[in-house]
C-alpha cells in the first residue's frame, strides 16, 4: 500500500508515469484496503484517479471503449490501442466504485465491436489506423475471452441484466469448443498451433468457467474446469520448487522472431 500511495500523481491523478495507465488492479487493491481499514488517503487516491481517467480522452465516449494508456501523465494523449485485458481491469475497478454509466457503455461496445455473432468469440484487441479507423484483430485469444467473461458475469450478477450473461454464454461455448484441449491445455490463440498451457491462460479460463458454472447445468463446464486446473497442477506445478512454471513446453528458441510495436508494458 505504501509503495502505491508514494507512486500517486498528486497533480494529474493516477499512478506512476510518465505514461499514464489506469492500473486497475492496483487501484482496486487500494479501494478495498480503504474499505477494510477506513483509509481516507487510499480512497482519495482511487477517486482522483478514476475521475481523471473518466474525464480524459482515454475513455472514448462515442464507442464506450478505453485506450491502453496515455503518452503523457495528464491523460491527454491516448495511444491508438485498445486491449481487452487492460479494459477489463478498468471495468472491474468501475464496478467496485459503482460507476454504472461507463460500465454499461463498455458492455455495448463489446457487443457491437468485439463479439463475433457467428462463433461467439470475443475479439481481444483493436489498433487505430492512420486514417482514424479502428482495425480489429480477428484472432481469438483465450486470456482476453476469459477475462471478458469474468467481467461480464460480475456485471450480470450485480445489475441483474441478461445481455451480459448471454454474451458470456456464447464466449464460454467458444472456449469449450476451440480453446481447451482434451488434456486441459489451453491454447493461447484458439485454433492455432501457437503456445499452449501458459499459466495465465490456464488460470483465467478456469476462473471464467467457475464464474459461469452457477448459471449452467451443463456438465461439460465442470468437466472442462477440472481438466484445465488439473493440467496446471499436473504439468506446471513443481512440488520440489513449490511454484508454478509460467508455461508448458514453450521455450523461446534462438530463431524465434517477434514483430513488437515498442509500446511500454502496463
Amino acid at each position: 500500500r505504501a509503495g502505491l500511495l508514494s507512486a500517486a500523481d498528486p497533480r494529474h491523478g493516477g499512478l506512476f508515469g510518465p505514461q499514464k495507465y489506469v492500473h486497475g488492479q492496483a487501484l482496486r487493491f487500494l479501494w478495498h484496503y480503504a474499505s477494510a481499514s477506513d483509509g481516507a488517503q487510499s480512497r482519495s487516491v482511487v477517486e482522483k484517479a478514476v475521475t481523471a481517467f473518466l474525464r480524459s480522452p482515454l475513455r472514448d465516449r462515442s464507442s464506450g471503449a478505453f485506450a491502453l494508456y496515455s503518452y503523457t501523465p495528464d491523460w491527454s494523449q491516448p495511444v491508438g490501442d485498445r486491449d481487452v485485458l487492460n479494459q477489463v481491469d478498468a471495468v472491474q475497478l468501475l464496478v467496485d466504485l459503482g460507476r454504472h454509466a461507463p460500465v454499461d457503455a463498455w458492455v455495448r461496445y463489446v457487443e457491437r465491436e468485439l463479439l463475433d455473432p457467428v462463433t461467439g468469440a470475443l475479439r481481444g484487441r483493436q489498433v487505430q489506423l492512420s486514417d482514424g479507423r479502428w482495425w480489429t484483430d480477428e484472432r481469438p485469444y483465450a486470456d482476453r475471452i476469459a477475462s471478458a467473461v469474468i467481467a461480464l458475469m460480475r456485471i450480470a450478477e450485480q445489475r441483474h441484466r441478461a445481455v451480459q450473461a448471454d454474451m458470456a454464454e456464447e464466449a464460454i461455448g467458444f472456449l469449450l469448443a476451440h480453446c481447451i484441449g482434451e488434456q486441459g491445455a489451453v491454447s493461447h490463440a484458439c485454433g492455432t498451433d501457437g503456445p499452449q498451457g501458459l499459466l495465465v491462460d490456464q488460470a483465467l479460463v478456469a476462473l471464467a468457467l467457475q464464474a459461469w458454472q452457477p448459471w449452467s447445468e451443463d456438465a461439460d463446464v465442470e468437466n472442462a474446469m477440472g481438466r484445465v486446473v488439473g493440467f496446471a497442477e499436473g504439468q506446471l506445478y513443481s512440488e520440489e520448487q513449490g511454484q508454478f512454471a509460467a508455461g508448458w513446453r514453450w521455450p523461446v528458441a534462438a530463431d524465434f522472431s517477434v514483430d513488437d510495436d515498442g509500446y511500454p508494458v502496463g
